[in-house]
């Protein structure tokens, strides 16, 4: 792989067999080839992961195992350029929330009965270092090379609740807590982090005769820096996956309204406040990565017979997609998450 190359890593697997796939797709969406994770024995990848994290040039992946929460094994990571995957054994033996990494560890979230677990896991040797837990239901995690965030929310309790816990890195030490109550509550492990900011899209509320929330419009942006907030609104409900790239922060909506497929894109500039919106079509998205000035999106194409495709736009200096080239990709099983790979040029 030549410097300036592209590739797109396709993680697949199963929900009820130990089967799950690495598939590699060059930046022309020709496939390449495809790598069974089958020696690591993992099943049920990514089953709860919004956000799969990337530190370090390594993906990382849940891995719940056979039938979902109830055969929890550990997760994993893979590392990007070599194509080859590491795993980390997790002790606490429930259903796995979320993961996420820095240079110096990986951490992994479980809970049960209303006790969150967050483990500490060293990069070089995989193992646990520490576990710190609490007494309130955390949702979303993340991890920067200083902080680990934890996002705590309830809405079936009589007072509800909705904060961020900034935790040491290293400590796990509770550092300080952002409450986020008013503005709505978190919903799954969903976020994107940024070297100065997380962003978190929040449903504006959840009741308990609801499976889904359809009504929240806001995302909310957090200072690394002295962790003070703004709030952003979109035009459109539903913010879901999110990719940032210069002043421009893209976001892919779930739902445009309730029991219709996630086939909007807003391109929000933070700068001007202006918002860009793109209907994508009768496809159910999955999920989307940016690398440079291309953003790749995999989805579920209705139109084509329900067949998973892939598809490339090109972004203009003024944050403007378009479609260069789409392809259908034949994939069994599900997509437990998606990356594009693209070498650096090696320093003189």
């Amino acid at each position: 792989m030549r410097p300036g190359e592209k590739k797109i890593g396709i993680v697949t697997s199963d929900l009820d067999s130990y089967k799950s796939s690495l598939i590699i797709y060059n930046q022309d969406l020709k496939r390449q080839r495809q790598k069974s994770l089958k020696s690591f024995g993992h099943a049920g990848l990514g089953f709860n992961c919004y956000r799969q994290p990337i530190s370090d040039g390594h993906f990382f992946l849940e891995a719940n195992g056979i039938f979902g929460l109830y055969s929890i094994e550990d997760f994993i990571s893979i590392d990007m350029e070599k194509e080859t995957a590491a795993a980390y054994p997790v002790s606490t033996k429930m259903g796995l929330l979320g993961v996420a990494a820095n240079q110096d560890y990986a951490y992994s979230l479980t809970n049960v009965n209303a006790e969150s677990v967050i483990a500490q896991h060293s990069r070089r040797d995989k193992q646990e270092t520490y576990i710190a837990r609490f007494k309130v239901y955390i949702e979303l995690l993340a991890a920067s090379e200083r902080y680990v965030f934890a996002g705590a929310t309830d809405s079936f309790q009589d007072e509800k609740y909705c904060h961020i816990r900034v935790l040491d890195a290293k400590s796990l030490q509770l550092l300080r807590i952002i409450d986020l109550t008013e503005y709505g509550l978190i919903y799954g492990n969903n976020y994107l982090l940024t070297a100065d900011s997380l962003y978190i899209p929040l449903v504006a509320k959840r009741r308990e005769d609801e499976e889904m929330p359809f009504d929240n419009n806001k995302v909310v942006k957090i200072s690394l820096a002295d962790f003070s907030y703004s709030v952003i609104e979109l035009a459109c409900r539903m913010p879901g996956q999110m990719e940032k790239r210069k002043d421009s922060l893209f976001v892919l909506h779930e739902y445009e309204e309730e029991g219709s497929g996630p086939n909007h894109l807003t391109v929000y500039n933070e700068t001007t406040g202006k918002q860009t919106i793109y209907i994508l079509g009768d496809v159910y998205w999955l999920d989307f990565a940016i690398s440079g000035d291309e953003l790749y999106l995999l989805g579920i194409d209705e139109a084509a017979g329900g067949y998973f495709c892939l598809h490339r736009y090109a972004i203009t200096d003024d944050a403007k997609l378009t479609l260069e080239k789409k392809q259908i990709v034949p994939i069994y099983g599900y997509v437990a998450g998606m990356y594009v790979y693209e070498k650096e040029e090696a320093a003189e």
